[in-house]
């Protein structure tokens, strides 16, 4: 027997997703701006009279007939409820007004009077940032649950169910096949039913009751102006980025001098017991991990930033303050919130393109995304920055590195814009475009995220990216390990020399990429990096620490530097010249700045769009960009 659920369902932005959070314990990101949510949650809760209930998060939702992706998940989900027994929209209903904070005490009780008389619904208050409320939430589901459950419910759907079934039944795009007069109904019915509430909430007690202020509204002088709000949003970026090589400067450099130690000590135990695996673990397994982990504070860094803004309110102004100018280049407003959240991942920032009305405008915004420098491209910018800019400080306060990343960034967003305006003259539409969007009250943000949000990605990060990093370094220490002409029992037990890095079968690997690579200044490790990298960008790291990690004699002196060390002593093959000059480092950042290498952005893509068409063009479109501008950076610098 299936367990009953509750839904949570309202308009975007009204705190759904902080209320399943505070009563399931779990911890989803939640967000001060639409479209968060863009599929269904669900997680189990015990309630003390019906016992074990399923609790589902839907998608906000402006109307009972959807627009967007979001939206029709929501629906689909309380038409398929409603379908399954229950009464014609007739689900039973419980209204929870969220976030009661704004409102001065006495007015509240005011306010759930209204509601019982004048909407015959009984209402409760809860604040679910703060856990205000809660209790009685649990409760009131818990007994207008038992009702449902106890009482004779019909087999047949109502009229509300059945309607939309034919119209949306076999999916969103059903509706642009529906007749006008059907759309012009669904259309008509929406506007009436926000007139009639509007109506009503004119006799509410609310106006009446003095709002609490969590932050003054004034700034939107100059926060929503098309100049200022702009200079505003490139400061606040600025100082973002700055704080990405500033602050997260001496935990990373405290990871590596642990993971140096830990290395060296690894080595003193093992290597008299088994020559072999302290060499795997020492020269294969942690230089990867490390390379990884000590990024971890700039991860950090960069989701503190972000939920700062999130939850501030600040991000739903950027969205409305973007959206004349992205329409410009066939965008929407609501792309912006996407392509802000591809600055830490593409692959969830792609599903988050569901609340997009229209189709052109959400394609066109999947096949930019990936332009948009995601965490997994923080290592790789840090460490390579490093060699192309000298430390050193603009006016005292601005430091070069971290301008430097910021303008790689910027140059992400500026190669999304050109290929979004290119795409604007090439899909074709096939539905609606408008952008509705509510501008949240400022507030602050709950104390707990800001440590707690961060303190996840940072694990999923290393979670992720441990996973590929083991597999791509054991998989790198037998490829660098042995050769051909090398038989692999005898190189374990000592009687034959292992082969040089050159001439191990990674080595062959790499000579045989370096032709096609050579014109951009990379050689066959660089190589062997690009390869590993299409598993995940950060992959870049782990894989040069490791190759570096491996070459020469373990026990011969300054072998323990670090990777930055290392590759600044290799040379260009048959030179003196460092392999990594500014030429050579430039064309790799800016290859590493648009090159699609991530296999679950390319699966995201698959998936968002139901077809591999368009992740094969985003392949082909962005790789070809890559090289073409890599080859033109290393070509001018010469």
């Amino acid at each position: 027997m299936s367990l009953p659920r509750i839904f949570l369902a309202g308009n975007p932005n009204s705190g759904k997703s902080t209320l399943f959070n505070a009563l399931t314990g779990l911890h989803h990101k939640t967000a001060n701006f639409p479209g968060v949510t863009v599929e269904s949650l669900q997680a189990e809760i015990e309630l003390r009279t019906v016992g074990q209930t399923i609790l589902v998060d839907l998608p906000g939702t402006y109307s009972l007939y959807p627009q967007s992706q979001d939206e029709w998940v929501a629906c689909q989900a309380l038409v398929q409820a409603a379908s399954e027994g229950l009464p014609t929209l007739g689900l039973a209903m419980q209204v929870v007004l969220n976030k009661c904070d704004r409102v001065a005490s006495p007015g509240m009780k005011g306010v759930v009077q209204w509601f019982e008389n004048e909407m015959k619904i009984k209402a409760l208050v809860c604040d679910a940032r703060k856990g205000l409320g809660l209790k009685e939430v649990s409760k009131a589901f818990d007994q207008r649950l038992s009702e449902a459950v106890h009482s004779e419910a019909s087999n047949e759907p109502g009229n509300w169910a059945t309607s939309w079934n034919q119209v949306f039944g076999q999916g969103l795009e059903a509706q642009n096949t529906a007749s006008d007069a059907v759309r012009a109904r669904h259309s008509a019915e929406t506007i009436d039913r926000y007139r009639r509430i509007n109506q009503s909430l004119k006799t509410c007690p609310l106006h009446e009751t003095k709002a609490k202020a969590a932050l003054p509204n004034g700034p939107d002088r100059v926060l929503l102006h098309p100049v200022g709000g702009i200079l505003v949003f490139v400061a606040v970026m600025a100082l973002m980025f700055q704080a990405l090589f500033a602050w997260a400067s001496y935990p990373m450099d405290f990871i590596e001098n642990i993971m140096l130690w830990a290395g060296e000590n690894l080595r003193q135990i093992l290597e008299p017991h088994s020559p072999a695996l302290s060499h795997l673990v020492t020269k294969g397994l942690m230089p990867g991990i490390g390379g990884v982990l000590v990024f971890v504070p700039q991860i950090f860094l960069l989701f503190l930033f972000l939920v700062l803004l999130e939850e501030s309110g600040y991000m739903a102004r950027v969205s409305y303050l973007m959206d004349r100018n992205l329409k410009r280049i066939g965008l929407n407003g609501k792309s912006i919130v996407p392509m802000l959240g591809g600055f830490a991942c593409a692959v969830p920032a792609i599903a988050a393109t569901r609340n997009i009305v229209s189709w052109k405008e959400r394609l066109s915004t999947i096949m930019v995304l990936p332009l948009m420098s995601c965490s997994a491209r923080l290592p790789v910018y840090a460490l390579l920055i490093q060699f192309a800019v000298p430390e050193g400080y603009i006016l005292g306060i601005f430091s070069l590195q971290g301008l430097t990343m910021m303008g790689l960034y910027l140059m992400g967003v500026v190669a999304a814009v050109l290929s979004a305006l290119v795409m604007k003259f090439w899909i074709r539409e096939k539905g609606p475009s408008y952008f509705m969007l509510e501008i949240p009250a400022y507030q602050w943000p709950v104390s707990r995220n800001l440590w707690q949000v961060p303190l996840r990605y940072c694990l999923n990060f290393v979670q992720g990216a441990g996973k590929v990093i083991v597999i791509v370094s054991l998989l790198l220490w037998v490829l660098a390990s042995f050769g051909p002409g090398h038989k692999i029992t005898e190189t374990l037990t000592g009687k034959a020399p292992t082969p040089a890095l050159e001439q191990s079968y990674a080595g062959v690997l790499g000579k045989a990429l370096e032709p096609a690579i050579r014109p951009l200044g990379f050689d066959w490790k660089i190589g062997i990096a690009l390869v590993t990298s299409f598993a995940a960008r950060e992959v870049f790291v782990g894989t040069m620490a490791t190759i570096y990690g491996l070459e020469g004699d373990p026990n011969e002196e300054g072998n323990q530097l670090r990777l930055k060390e290392r590759m600044q002593k290799d040379t260009v093959e048959g030179s003196k010249e460092p392999l990594f000059n500014r030429a050579a480092v430039w064309s790799l950042l800016v290859f590493y700045a648009f090159a699609l290498q991530c296999m679950s952005t390319v699966a995201a893509t698959r998936q968002e769009t139901r077809s591999w068409k368009w992740p094969l063009i985003q392949l082909f479109y962005l790789s070809a960009l890559a090289y073409l501008a890599s080859l033109a950076v290393y070509q001018w610098s010469l």
